[in-house]
């Protein structure tokens, strides 16, 4: 192979390794508002076919809750009558074993309702009679059909068994509602006792796909009816009306374990039903929402929430209260996180375009990513809003590697990175270098992408490098302060004009202390330019070391 031959094929390889960090460099204009642009379609995309840009993800959610360090304080006026471990060992001397005689349940239902509790949530079902002692099934049943403020549990059974049931949808739907037109029939079961099936509420729940309690509702819809559930049925015998929508499911808003509701125990309370003194303030329950429900192993499923396991009394209670007081957790709504993703991509792509260096533009990213989470962390600890920056997050994330890797490697152009240099000079119209360092001062100078690229348009046949640690990224100068400056390649008849055009523009840019220097190729270099970058360094060193002490070493 001939020297031309050589020259050529080696120039041909130095292209094509090259040409992706040359792209990159010359895209600079382009590049990143063409990412920000391709980046925010595929999020409205997202958004109008309804895949999970904005809104709430569980996941997000769930790390959220449990990394609160401040919550909703949870409402006086509600208070769980609870059948607990205490209550079982206490009663069980004198009531035996549970499940008491149903005599124990009426009278808690009629005392409460004597002291004008606001609503009573009994969420214990009682499927079956008492064969035993049916005389205290029917003293139960009739407290329990005069209660005016007493909400009892109807259980949906799955809809797959409607078919085999013989209970209408239409004797399910509370006198005055609705007009019911439907022959449908629902698999559900009723209280057991007669006395029990007025004012019902479904005792069902919706969880989330992951099994995870996050919702509520105050209505159980299905198609072609709807039943109160539990704490919708609360509500309207206590005449409240709530702060939520009745026909949507809202966010529940869990209260700290530092903060938990009222709790009574079922014996302290049967105590204080038989005078004994030091339980409970006489008028405690007068105005309450009472939830009387069961905590004890065995008597109830906990069910998972999105901060643990929770008894069927602390979801209602949790449900009632945000209900009635509005302190459901409101989710930005998805159209609202999809222009905060837009915007922040496109003020990324800003700062790539006009930024002047990669440790500047990824403390921005840092700041802007570590500012999102202190907003999002601040209004679910201190509003009624979840901010769920997910989505935002995720965006900003792959726009920041797309855009930093695209940046890197035009960085390679862009800095001078030393292999890229020998290449260069291999070029047979390259003969000279013109130097140019300046002080590192409180004006610290950094030229953009955009600056360099014009410089390459004004002075055509010569090539211009930012030098900006380069040589000692190469070990040429390893161990030396930071090298900063401009490195021209370039014909030596062209050279001086071009090095004063280039002072002047730095004198525009306010720089002090500035050296320059030209210097023809030596012969040695000529005969191998592998020896050009070398050269390159020390002429570059001579002048960093003629420069004045003192001045400003952060590294940007």
């Amino acid at each position: 192979m001939s020297v031309e031959n050589r020259d050529e094929h080696t120039s041909f390889l130095f292209q094509l390794k090259w040409l992706i960090p040359s792209l990159c460099f010359r895209s600079i204009s382009y590049f990143y508002w063409l990412l920000a642009f391709v980046m925010s379609v595929v999020a409205i995309v997202l958004t109008i076919n309804h895949t999970k840009v904005g809104g709430i993800d569980s996941r997000t959610f769930d790390t959220v809750m449990k990394m609160r360090w401040e919550t909703p304080s949870p409402s006086q006026d509600i208070v769980l009558l609870d059948i607990d471990e205490k209550s079982l060992a206490q009663m069980s001397q004198e009531y035996g074993r549970f499940p008491w005689k149903r005599e124990v349940f009426a009278e808690v239902l009629a005392e409460l309702e004597y002291e004008q509790a606001q609503s009573i949530i009994f969420s214990i079902m009682i499927t079956d009679p008492d064969k035993g002692d049916p005389k205290s099934d029917a003293v139960l049943s009739y407290i329990a059909s005069e209660s005016f403020v007493t909400v009892y549990p109807l259980v949906r059974l799955d809809p797959q068994s409607d078919v085999d049931s013989k209970l209408k949808v239409c004797d399910l739907i509370p006198a005055g509602d609705a007009p019911c037109d439907t022959d449908a029939t629902v698999a559900a079961i009723l209280p057991g006792l007669p006395g029990m099936r007025h004012d019902m509420g479904m005792l069902n729940h919706h969880p989330d796909i992951d099994g995870v309690v996050r919702k509520w509702e105050l209505e159980w819809q299905e198609e072609g009816w709807k039943f109160p559930t539990m704490a919708g049925a609360a509500l309207t015998v206590a005449g409240v009306e709530p702060k939520v929508a009745s026909d949507k499911p809202f966010v529940l808003n869990w209260r700290g374990d530092e903060k938990p509701y009222q709790r009574i125990s079922f014996s302290d309370y049967m105590a204080y039903l038989n005078g004994e003194e030091g339980y409970i303030p006489p008028g405690f329950f007068t105005g309450k929402h009472v939830i009387i429900g069961a905590s004890a192993d065995g008597l109830t499923v906990f069910k998972n929430t999105s901060v643990g396991m929770k008894s069927d009394g602390e979801l209602l209670a949790t449900a009632l209260d945000d209900a009635i007081n509005g302190t459901n957790l409101k989710p930005m709504p998805p159209w609202m996180v999809t222009v905060l993703t837009i915007l922040f991509m496109w003020g990324m792509a800003y700062m790539f375009v006009y930024g002047r260096s990669q440790g500047r533009l990824d403390k921005v990213f840092v700041i802007m990513q570590s500012g999102a989470v202190v907003i999002m962390a601040l209004t679910v600890n201190y509003t009624t809003y979840f901010l769920d920056l997910a989505p935002l997050f995720k965006f900003a994330f792959y726009f920041f590697v797309i855009g930093r890797i695209h940046h890197s490697m035009g960085d390679k152009v862009f800095m001078g990175d030393v292999d890229y240099l020998t290449g260069v000079a291999n070029k047979n119209d390259l003969d000279s270098v013109g130097v140019i360092v300046f002080k590192r001062d409180s004006k610290h100078f950094l030229l953009r992408r955009r600056e360099m690229l014009q410089l390459q348009e004004d002075f055509p046949g010569a090539e211009i490098f930012f030098c900006h640690n380069s040589f000692e990224t190469g070990k040429l100068l390893e161990g030396s302060n930071k090298v900063e400056g401009i490195i021209v390649m370039g014909n030596h008849e062209t050279q001086e004009a071009r090095m004063d055009r280039l002072l002047e523009f730095l004198k525009q840019q306010e720089l002090h202390n500035v050296l320059t220097g030209v210097y023809a190729f030596p012969e040695a270099v000529m005969q191998n330019k592998a020896l050009a970058a070398e050269f390159m360094a020390q002429k570059t060193l001579y002048h960093v070391s003629q420069l004045p002490l003192g001045g400003n070493e952060e590294d940007e």
